[in-house]
């Protein structure tokens, strides 16, 4: 097993950047945008935006302390973190709970995208649609070597570059004239209700949108660099990409949004010349099928966890979750409502992925109990509360993600404050930093976090 979902030999820094890169900025996120600025105009874009606040947590405080672990996947952190007969049960719950239910939810977004993009090329149903894709992703999979694919990602990102050139020259500046222009108060809140969203976004949001210590797929990058400054510097140059990405991608989806267009990838299409529309299919069939390779593999990485390499189990594993993730996206055909679900089930977890690195006494039966009541929360909100119910002049998901993130971060603490004291091994205390380096880097984080947020509603506001 060992030798399977690893990188064979060391990968150099900026190869590992541009894979982080790939992986996690997605191809629907062009669509995510314009379903949210479509609705609620600028305003929306906090959603993803105040994420930006913790942008730079992996790369100052978790890059480097993955490399120094060497895991094969990010679950053998547990066993290593929590000693014991509790941190095997968390191991082997995690395998299954992040493995399939966390990997399917995310190719699920990257499905819905994809499907809707080819069935309005085409011209197929969206259910014919959502066949015809999962019968090639099938016998992809099954023929995919289980490898984590960094050269094919260079190769995405080079086109991806391309299409950004195809954004900025055919897209941005003829549409940008005949907008309606924007400054620095059309991209902050301008009255009560605004501003309810903006600091649910900013004060409570902003972690569950990000991985908050590195912990998924990003854990193998990391490991496959030679040194842990390389690890620091890949992270690094993911984060600027995605920044640099994010604003170029949301300036196209609000022009776009402005002229009517029927969808993000739809207007792109219109208005691109049609030399170019066919590569931005290529783009779209690489990106998506790079990303539900990275995903299924770490998802069957952490299923099929065994101490004998079984290449014939990981595929049919591989197979299941990208079925898995089908079925989600048929069923649920809206990036917003998949993207607050997952927003809903991770707000009150997030910060628990940091808190058990900074206090050594956080015991695994704690992760256990923030996993469990969020998902359950999540899933018997509607149970609980009437559909349309708000608070705050919030919308509905958002106040699902606020009640059942903080029932989980209450009872998250309460069970930390309640359980014994945990006693970590020594091996695991060498490897952390001091409480005073962490917190320091920490602060420094957030600070970069924040420059870079200023940086990029700034590039906004001048260009619209």
């Amino acid at each position: 097993m060992q030798s399977i979902f690893q990188f064979k030999n060391r990968i150099p820094w900026w190869l590992s950047g541009v894979s982080l890169f790939i992986i996690s900025q997605s191809f629907f996120q062009g669509q995510l945008y314009f379903e949210i600025i479509q609705s609620s105009d600028w305003s929306g874009i906090w959603l993803f935006w105040s994420g930006t606040l913790g942008a730079f947590i992996i790369p100052l405080l978790f890059s480097r302390l993955w490399h120094k672990l060497q895991l094969p996947n990010d679950n053998h952190f547990y066993p290593i973190r929590f000693p014991g007969k509790g941190g095997l049960f968390l191991f082997h719950f995690r395998r299954f709970y992040v493995g399939i239910l966390v990997c399917s939810f995310l190719m699920a977004l990257g499905l819905i995208t994809y499907a809707q993009f080819i069935s309005s090329f085409i011209g197929l149903s969206i259910a014919t649609t959502f066949i015809f894709i999962g019968i090639i992703l099938l016998a992809m999979m099954w023929f995919n070597n289980l490898e984590f694919q960094v050269r094919w990602d260079f190769v995405i990102m080079v086109l991806y570059f391309i299409l950004f050139i195809l954004l900025i020259y055919w897209i941005i500046l003829p549409l940008k004239s005949n907008a309606s222009p924007i400054g620095w108060s059309n991209l902050l809140p301008n009255d009560q209700a605004g501003w309810s969203h903006w600091i649910f976004y900013v004060g409570f949001q902003w972690w569950a949108t990000q991985q908050m210590d590195g912990g998924s797929f990003e854990t193998a990058r990391f490991a496959g660099v030679d040194q842990e400054k390389a690890a620091r510097k890949s992270a690094i140059l993911a984060t600027v990409a995605s920044a640099i990405s994010s604003v170029i991608i949301a300036i196209t989806a609000y022009l776009l949004v402005q002229h009517h267009a029927a969808s993000f990838w739809t207007g792109v299409l219109e208005w691109i010349p049609n030399p170019a529309k066919y590569f931005v299919v290529l783009l779209l069939t690489g990106m998506m099928a790079a990303q539900i390779l990275a995903l299924s593999n770490w998802g069957a990485s952490l299923i099929v966890d065994s101490k004998q390499e079984n290449v014939q189990l990981s595929k049919i594993t591989v197979m299941i979750l990208v079925g898995f993730a089908i079925c989600i996206a048929f069923q649920n055909q809206s990036l917003v409502q998949v993207t607050h679900y997952i927003f809903a089930i991770s707000a009150g977890v997030a910060p628990f992925y940091i808190l058990r690195w900074i206090f050594p006494s956080i015991g695994p039966w704690t992760q256990v109990v923030v996993m469990l009541t969020s998902f359950m929360g999540t899933l018997f909100y509607p149970l609980l509360l009437p559909q349309d119910y708000s608070i705050l002049q919030l919308r509905t998901e958002e106040t699902r993600t606020l009640i059942v993130g903080s029932i989980t971060i209450i009872a998250g603490l309460l069970s930390w404050l309640i359980l014994p004291p945990f006693h970590p091994s020594e091996h695991w205390l060498s490897v952390i930093p001091s409480k005073r380096v962490f917190l320091l880097q920490l602060m420094q984080a957030l600070a970069l976090g924040i420059i870079l947020l200023v940086v990029m509603i700034a590039i906004v506001a001048l260009i619209l």
